[in-house]
This record gives C-alpha cells, sequence and structure tokens, in this order.
C-alpha cells in the first residue's frame, strides 16, 4: 500500500505500482479550496485539488485495479465538512477517520 495525497499519479505510474501493489490510500481531508489551503493540502506549484480532480483520481486508481482506502484527518477548519456524496461517489473499500489533536 502507498498512502499518498494523489497529485503525481498519473496514469503510467499508476501502471507501474500496479506491478507491486494492490491498495492506494488517498489522503483527502476536504474538497474546499479554502480549507485545503488552510490546512496545508496545497502544492506550491499546482495549489489545490479540485473535487473533479479527486473523482477523476479515484477514477484512475480504480480503472488500474487498484483497491482503494482513503484516510481523512479531521480538525477545526473540516470538522463540519460533508463529505459523504464524495465518499458514496468513491466507494472506497475503507475509509479512515483520524482526529487531530490540538
Amino acid at each position: 500500500m502507498i498512502v499518498t495525497n494523489g497529485s503525481r499519479l498519473s496514469d503510467a505510474y499508476l501502471g507501474t505500482l500496479r506491478l507491486h501493489l494492490d491498495w492506494i490510500a488517498l489522503s483527502i481531508d476536504s474538497l474546499d479550496d479554502a480549507t485545503n489551503q488552510a490546512i496545508g493540502r496545497a502544492e506550491p506549484s499546482r495549489g489545490v485539488m479540485a473535487p473533479e480532480g479527486y473523482r477523476a483520481l479515484v477514477d484512475r486508481v480504480k480503472a488500474h485495479g487498484f483497491r482503494l482506502k482513503l484516510n481523512t484527518v479531521v480538525n477545526r477548519l473540516n470538522r463540519k465538512e460533508d463529505l459523504s456524496a464524495f465518499i458514496t461517489y468513491a466507494r472506497p473499500e475503507r475509509w479512515k477517520l483520524l482526529q487531530a489533536l490540538p
């Protein structure tokens, strides 16, 4: 299993990883641009991933035959965000919720 934010998971890289791994775990804490920026889920050169980007990423991971796990760190900035529609879309085999402690 590899745990990643998915920003660099190209089709070519996923194809290479598939030779060695069964699982991809994606760290997705929010689908809101401002929240992702505030909690540090942005790359300086690329910015934050839009909700459509997360859906496309899930589609690519599944198209390559990986089992999908999602990790979400719940904190004061995202604690009221409703991810249920995205989780229903992604249908991960596992969804791990972690709590950020002060």
